[in-house]
């Protein structure tokens, strides 16, 4: 097999760099703007001080020049905020990162590599109705490019996450006879036949280490829909309400019945909302020029699409179905006055038990997600509010339930613990940098298909 050199840029914890170290090919030279990432990755990996550099922007020509006559693979898992639909979704006008590719773009039409091997959010396949990536494959593909992409997750290849990504593979024309034959490697999972509730176990430490329990606030969130799946089951059986469960539960709709139909209704006007209910059956009233009880998704000009009054509709059909149950539980828990986050509870282990505490929970903008043991979730990098939580055993509320460590999110992210050996004092970044890099699992397969 030929051995590669390799530019590893936007090189966070060096996911690149382990998965085609794996293959035997070498980098050569790397980039990372974050000044501690820059300082575990020179510990970490044997590279010239002087070729990891800060910043892609100011990568001297000198090092551009020893990039072009040494280089055969370009990779990069360029910044994703322009794209990602948890962004602004700027696009190339971000403020920060959106000129990142037209930078990224420069090196590699000065470079001109045999290959390029490009990572980002699914979202960039899509974005502005998919002229933005329509545009950077064109600027590729204009420099003597054959370019392939395929969205890829870990599950995929039995590897339980669902973190989902674009992957983009560039082949030179003139340097490889072969550029069109390069395919992604084929998808081998079938969740219902191959995983079942101990998967995520081998990836889960023993006795971890360092643990960050959940806040005693927010376990009592969990407990307090605890108690819910506890009462519905106990009166309707675990089955029904498993499978049946609404799911995301938008608990707003709890005796709503405001308009959601029409091209007229959604604005500022209270005469549109007389005689309406909004959320938990409130009476829409108007303060400060603000309509009130209105839940914030329905404070819009714009029509509805289809989709969300199909989901209002059901979300209220739901929880009329089971109206009694969730008025007592409501008024008990006064979820009322709760935070819209705390409001809406994603169900996404259905046919399952009820238990919480043997689920994988995360607090998100958009509520409370619930998922199956078997897959963890993408991993955040923005807030440690939304790194996934596990069931910790205790009795106590303080500590029952916790954070996954970082160790358990190297793992998961396809990370060796002996691929990084210097990583002690970075544990505090942990999101960041874990939910940032790329998979290590899924870049090793695409990097052995594409040599």
């Amino acid at each position: 097999m030929k051995k590669l050199k390799f530019i590893d840029l936007f090189a966070g914890l060096g996911g690149f760099h382990i998965a085609l170290r794996k293959e035997g090919h070498d980098c050569i030279y790397a980039c990372e703007i974050d000044e501690r990432l820059r300082d575990l990755y020179k510990k970490n990996f044997k590279l010239k001080k002087e070729y990891i550099w800060n910043d892609i922007r100011t990568i001297p020509k000198i090092h551009l020049d020893f990039m072009k006559k040494n280089a055969d693979l370009i990779c990069a898992g360029f910044p994703c905020q322009p794209f990602s639909k948890a962004g602004s979704q700027n696009g190339f006008d971000h403020k920060i990162a959106g000129d990142m590719f037209q930078y990224l773009f420069s090196i590699i039409k000065y470079v001109r590599p045999e290959y390029i091997f490009l990572e980002n959010v699914p979202n960039l396949f899509f974005h502005n109705s998919k002229k933005t990536y329509r545009k950077m494959k064109m600027n590729l593909e204009q420099i003597g490019y054959t370019i392939k992409e395929k969205q890829l997750a870990p599950i995929d290849f039995c590897y339980p996450q669902t973190r989902q990504r674009l992957y983009i593979v560039g082949i030179n024309k003139k340097k490889n006879k072969k550029h069109d034959s390069f395919e992604f490697p084929l998808r081998k999972i079938n969740l219902k036949k191959d995983y079942n509730h101990k998967n995520i176990g081998k990836f889960l430490s023993k006795n971890p280490k360092n643990v960050e329990y959940v806040f005693k606030a927010k376990a009592e969130k969990i407990e307090m829909f605890q108690d819910l799946l506890n009462r519905l089951e106990k009166k309707y059986g675990r089955k029904i309400i498993s499978n049946e469960f609404m799911s995301p539960l938008w608990l707003m709709e709890f005796d709503a019945n405001y308009p959601i139909n029409g091209t007229n209704t959604f604005n500022k006007n209270l005469k549109n909302f007389i005689g309406y209910k909004g959320s938990f059956g409130k009476r829409i009233k108007m303060k400060n020029g603000e309509l009130i009880n209105l839940p914030a998704y329905a404070k819009t000009k714009k029509k509805f699409p289809s989709w969300k009054i199909n989901f209002i509709n059901r979300n209220r059909e739901y929880l009329k179905k089971y109206r009694r149950d969730f008025k007592n539980w409501i008024k008990d828990y006064k979820v009322d006055a709760m935070m819209p986050s705390y409001q809406k509870f994603e169900w996404n282990a259905h046919g399952e038990n009820l238990n919480l505490k043997n689920k994988l929970i995360s607090f998100r903008p958009s509520g409370i997600r619930v998922k199956r043991s078997n897959v963890a979730p993408t991993l955040i990098s923005m807030t440690t509010t939304q790194t996934p939580i596990i069931g910790n055993g205790s009795s106590k509320l303080e500590k029952k339930y916790r954070f996954i460590t970082f160790e358990e999110a190297l793992r998961l992210q396809g990370f060796a613990l002996s691929d990084l050996r210097f990583k002690e004092k970075y544990k505090s970044y942990f999101l960041p940098a874990v939910g940032n890099a790329v998979n290590v699992k899924v870049v090793h397969l695409i990097a052995k298909n594409l040599i």
